[in-house]
C-alpha cells in the first residue's frame, strides 16, 4: 500500500490503488457536490412562465448563488484528484520491441488512471454552471486532445456544443453534434444529451419547429417525473409557437399527469385555459379562469390569472375589460417579473392606439420594474424618452393654450372659475385630513371590504379575514397603495400623520397672508396666467416651440405620419409666420410625399417657393443638383480645413494664414470658416504679430457672434488688452514629467469622464501606474492624468487615446513644472497660446 500511493511508478498496484482512491474519495464527492448543486437550481429556479423555459438548469441566473458553494467544491474536489492520483510515467518493459499491439497501445496512453478524464469533465460542467465558458472550453479540449478512445470523449463533445450555444457560437455547436451524432455506438443516455442539445440550439436560435422533434425524443428517454413534466411544458409552449393548439393542448394535459410541482402545475392549467382559444369558446374559458381566481391555492398567483384573463379580452376583442383586467394584475403582483411584463404589454397596447401620453408612463413604470440586462431594455428606454418628450410638450400646448383661454375671459368670470378651483382644493384638503384622522385601517377586514367592494365574510365561505390568503393579499396591496413599503414597528404612521397636519396647517397660515404659495388664494392662479400682452406673446412661443417638437418626435422617433401632418398644420394655421413655418412646410412637404399624396405635397412646394424664395429649401426644391453642389462645396471646405489643421500642426504659420484667406474667398458661407480664422489667429499669436492677432479677433467675435469659436476670440481679446498674456511665464522643457489634460464641458459628468480616462490609460499600458484628479484653473474644471516621463512618451499616448475616446473633449499637453504655474497664474488661454506656439500640437474642439 506504501509504494502504491505514489504516482513516479506505473505498476498494476499503483494504478489499482489511484483508480480505487480516486474514484471512491475525492472524484466521488465532487460528483455528488455537482448532482446537488443541479437539483438545488431545478427546485429553486423562478421560471419566467410567459418565455420558453431554458432546458438546461445553468441556464437558470437567479438562483446560481445558492450553489457556488458547492460548484466550488466540485472544481476542488476534481483539481485533487487530476493533483493526486494522476500516473503519467510509461509502464517498464523489457524489450518495447517484442509488445503486442495491444501492449503498444497500452504504453502509448498519456494517462493511465481512468478517472482523470472524468474529472476534467467534472471542471468542465461546473464551469458551465458558473458561467465561466471559456475554462469550461480549456478542460474539454484536453479530454479531446489527450483521452483518444475514452468514454468521456461523446460527451464531452456534447458539453462543448452546449458551451458554444451559450457563447451564440450556433454553426460551431451544429458541427460539433453532427460528429458525435455520427458515431455507431450511442447509448441512450448520451442519445438524451445530443436530443436535449440539439432543442436547446434550435430553441436558441428561434427554430422551434426543428426543435420540436428533438425534444420529443428526449422526452421519450427520460426517467425522471420532473423532468418530463418540464419537457413537456417546453413542447407545449412550442407548439403554441408555431400555431398548433391541439398538440398544445396535449402537452399541458401531460404535464399535469406528471404531477410536478404546483407552480408547473398551476401555469400548465393557466395556459390550457389559454390554449383553448376564445373561438371555441370564450365564456367556459373565462369561467376556468375565474374558477381558478377563486382557489384559495392560488392566491400566489392572482396576478397571472389576471393577466392570462387580459390576454383573452384583447382575442376576443374587448380592450377595455383587457386593460382592466392588466390593472388588476399590477395591483396584485408580487413577482417583479410579472409586473414588468405586464407594464410592457400595457405601454405596447396604448401605443399601438397612438395614447402615447399613457404608453410613456406605463413604458417607465416598465422601466422601474424590469432589469437593465433585458433583451428589449434598451428599446423600451428609448422610446419611453421619447414619449416623455412627447408628452412634456403635448402638456405645455394644452397647458399655455388653457391659460391663454381663461386670459381672454371677463375679470368677473375668470375669478368665478378660480374661486370653484379653491373651493375643490379645500374640499380635498378636508377629505385628506378626515381621512388620516378617520382611523381608517387597511388591515381591519371590514375597511378591506369596504374599500375593495369585497364580498361580505358569509360570501367567503364563512372564513375569517386572516384565515383567507386571498383577502390577506388584497389587504396587503391596499396597505401598500396607501403607505409604501414599510418597517414592521410600533407607531409606523405617527411621523406620516404629523407631516401632513403640518401641511394643512401651513396652507392654512399661508392662504391668510396671500402668499403666492398657497393653493386656495386666488392671487395664485391670477400669477400664472398671462393677463399682458408680453405675456400673451411668451405663452404662444411655448406653444409654438411645444408644437414643432412634438411634430418631429411623431416623424422621427415614432414614425406616425398621420400625427406628425395634423401636428404640423396645425403649427401653421393656428401661428402662421412663426419662426418655424417654412421647416415646418417642409416637413409637411416631405411627409405627404411618404404617403404618396403628391397632390398635397406639390401644394407645400409650391408655399415655399413662393413664401421662402432664397431659402435652401427653395433652391434645392427648384433645382435638383442644387444640394449635391453644396454638398460638394461643403465636402471641399471640410478638406481644407483638415489640410489647414496639418499645417498648423507642422509649424507652417504663413501657409495656414494663406489657407484661411483663400477659404474666406471662395467658400464665405461654409460652416467651417469660424475654425479656418481662429487658426489664422493662433497663426499670428505663434509668429507674434499681435496687431493682426487683434483684427482678426474682431473680424471673428463682429462677424459670427453665435458660434463658439466666438467666445474664445472674445476671452482672449480681454486678456490682450488687460495685458495680460505674457507667455514667458513658461518654458518648454519636452524631456521633463508631463501631464495629460482634459477639459471638462459638463460638470455634472466629470466623476464619469474621470473614471473612463482611467480606465483608458491602464489599458494603454499595464506596467505603468497612472492617477486622474480632479482640478479647477479659474472656473474651468479639468481632470489631468498624471504622469508621463517626457513629452514623447505623452504623444505615444495621445494616438491611443484619439482612437479609443468616445466624447468631444478639448485636451492639451503640460509640464509638471508648468501645471503649477498654471494653477498660480489661473490664465488658462495664456497657457493654450503658449503650447499653440511651442508644442506644433492642434487643440482639439477649440
Amino acid at each position: 500500500l506504501f509504494f502504491g500511493c505514489t504516482t513516479q511508478k506505473n505498476t498494476l498496484i499503483t494504478r489499482s490503488y489511484h483508480n480505487l482512491t480516486a474514484h471512491y474519495n475525492v472524484y466521488f464527492n465532487g460528483k455528488m457536490a455537482l448532482q446537488e448543486a443541479v437539483n438545488t437550481l431545478n427546485s429553486k429556479c423562478q421560471y419566467n412562465y410567459y418565455d420558453i423555459l431554458p432546458i438546461f438548469p445553468y441556464e437558470c441566473t437567479d438562483a446560481k448563488n445558492l450553489v457556488l458553494a458547492k460548484l466550488n467544491r466540485t472544481l476542488e474536489k476534481a483539481a485533487k484528484t487530476i493533483t493526486n492520483h494522476s500516473i503519467t510515467v510509461k509502464p517498464k518493459y523489457n524489450n518495447l520491441r517484442n509488445l503486442t499491439p495491444a501492449q503498444l497501445a497500452f504504453y502509448k496512453k498519456k494517462e493511465y488512471v481512468k478517472w482523470i478524464d472524468d474529472s476534467y469533465l467534472l471542471i468542465a460542467i461546473a464551469n458551465v454552471y458558473k458561467g465561466e465558458l471559456f475554462k469550461s472550453q480549456q478542460a474539454l479540449h484536453k479530454i479531446l486532445s489527450t483521452f483518444k478512445g475514452a468514454n468521456t470523449i461523446p460527451y464531452a463533445k456534447v458539453w462543448l456544443a452546449r458551451t458554444y450555444i451559450l457563447q451564440g457560437r450556433f454553426e460551431d455547436a451544429l458541427t460539433t453534434l453532427k460528429d458525435v451524432s455520427a458515431s455507431k455506438k450511442i447509448s441512450k443516455k448520451l442519445k438524451k444529451e445530443i436530443e436535449l442539445t440539439y432543442a436547446d440550439l434550435y430553441i436558441h436560435e428561434k427554430n422551434y419547429k426543428e426543435a420540436i422533434p428533438h425534444l420529443e425524443e428526449a422526452l421519450k428517454l427520460e426517467h425522471n417525473r420532473s423532468l418530463k413534466a418540464k419537457y413537456a411544458f417546453i413542447l407545449a409552449q412550442l407548439y403554441m409557437l408555431t400555431n398548433n393548439k391541439n398538440l398544445a393542448l396535449q402537452y399541458f394535459k401531460k404535464v399535469i399527469k406528471y404531477n410536478p410541482t404546483y407552480d408547473l402545475t398551476f401555469h400548465a392549467r393557466l395556459f390550457e385555459a389559454t390554449a383553448l382559444g376564445p373561438k371555441n369558446n370564450p365564456n367556459a374559458v373565462k369561467k376556468q379562469l375565474i374558477k381558478m381566481l377563486k382557489d384559495e391555492k392560488n392566491s400566489d398567483y392572482i396576478d397571472k390569472i389576471y393577466f392570462t384573463l387580459a390576454q383573452l379580452d384583447l382575442k376576443t376583442g374587448d380592450t377595455t375589460e383587457a386593460i382592466n383586467n392588466f390593472k388588476q394584475s399590477i395591483f396584485f403582483s408580487k413577482s417583479q417579473t410579472q409586473k414588468g411584463l405586464t407594464y410592457l404589454t400595457l405601454a405596447n397596447l396604448y401605443f399601438k392606439q397612438h395614447k402615447y401620453v399613457q404608453a410613456g408612463k406605463y413604458y417607465d413604470s416598465t422601466l422601474q420594474v424590469l432589469p437593465q440586462d433585458y433583451i428589449e431594455y434598451k428599446s423600451i428606454k428609448n422610446k419611453s424618452k421619447s414619449l416623455i418628450q412627447l408628452a412634456h410638450n403635448l402638456e405645455i400646448v394644452t397647458l399655455q393654450d388653457s391659460l391663454l383661454k381663461l386670459a381672454s375671459l371677463p375679470k368677473n368670470q375668470l375669478n368665478k372659475i378660480i374661486d370653484s378651483i379653491i373651493q375643490s382644493v379645500k374640499a380635498k384638503q378636508a377629505l385628506a385630513q378626515q381621512s388620516y384622522t378617520s382611523g381608517f385601517d387597511p388591515l381591519d377586514p371590514a375597511s378591506v371590504r369596504y374599500a375593495s367592494g369585497m364580498s361580505t365574510p358569509q360570501n367567503q365561505g364563512g372564513k375569517w379575514y386572516f384565515y383567507n390568503p386571498i383577502l390577506i393579499s388584497r389587504g396587503k396591496q391596499l396597505f401598500r397603495q396607501r403607505w409604501g413599503d414599510r418597517k414592521l414597528e410600533d407607531n409606523w404612521r405617527r411621523k406620516v400623520k404629523k407631516a401632513i397636519n403640518d401641511m394643512v396647517t401651513t396652507a392654512a397660515t399661508d392662504s391668510t397672508s396671500q402668499k403666492p404659495s398657497d393653493l386656495t388664494s386666488r392671487q395664485y392662479y391670477l400669477k400664472q396666467i398671462p393677463l399682458s400682452d408680453s405675456a400673451k406673446l411668451v405663452s404662444k412661443q411655448k406653444i409654438i416651440n411645444a408644437l414643432f417638437n412634438a411634430g418631429l418626435i411623431y416623424e422621427n422617433q415614432l414614425q406616425d405620419y398621420e400625427k406628425a401632418i395634423q401636428t404640423f398644420e396645425e403649427l401653421t394655421k393656428k401661428y402662421p409666420h412663426n419662426k418655424f413655418e417654412l421647416d415646418a412646410y417642409y416637413h409637411l412637404y416631405l411627409l405627404y410625399r411618404k404617403k404618396n399624396d403628391y397632390s398635397a405635397s406639390e401644394n407645400y412646394k409650391q408655399k415655399i417657393i413662393n413664401e421662402y424664395p432664397n431659402s435652401l429649401y427653395a433652391k434645392a426644391l427648384k433645382n435638383p443638383y442644387y444640394l449635391s453642389k453644396l454638398r460638394s462645396t461643403q465636402k471641399q471646405a471640410e478638406n481644407l480645413l483638415m489640410n489647414t489643421i496639418r499645417l498648423y500642426d507642422n509649424g507652417k504659420y504663413i501657409q495656414v494664414i494663406d489657407s484661411a484667406n483663400y477659404a474666406l474667398k471662395h467658400f464665405p458661407n461654409q460652416p467651417v470658416i469660424p475654425n479656418l480664422l481662429f487658426l489664422k489667429a493662433k497663426s499670428y499669436a505663434a509668429l507674434n504679430q499681435q496687431d493682426s492677432l487683434v483684427n482678426i479677433l474682431n473680424y471673428i467675435v463682429k462677424n459670427y457672434p453665435n458660434n463658439q469659436i466666438s467666445h474664445y476670440a472674445s476671452e482672449l481679446l480681454h486678456q490682450l488688452t488687460k495685458g495680460n498674456l505674457n507667455i514667458n511665464i513658461y518654458k518648454f522643457t519636452p524631456q521633463t514629467k508631463h501631464y495629460f489634460v482634459l477639459i471638462v464641458d459638463t460638470v455634472s459628468k466629470i466623476n464619469k469622464e474621470k473614471f473612463l480616462l482611467f480606465k483608458l490609460a491602464n489599458e494603454y499600458s499595464k506596467d505603468k501606474v497612472f492617477t486622474a484628479e480632479i482640478s479647477q484653473i479659474g472656473k474651468q474644471k479639468i481632470i489631468v492624468l498624471k504622469t508621463f516621463d517626457n513629452l514623447q512618451n505623452a504623444k505615444q499616448f495621445i494616438n491611443f487615446f484619439q482612437r479609443n475616446w468616445q466624447n468631444k473633449n478639448t485636451w492639451f499637453l503640460i509640464s509638471e513644472q508648468n501645471f503649477n504655474t498654471l494653477v498660480k497664474d489661473k490664465n488658462l488661454l495664456k497657457y493654450l497660446l503658449f503650447y499653440a506656439k511651442n508644442y506644433n500640437m492642434n487643440i482639439p474642439n477649440l
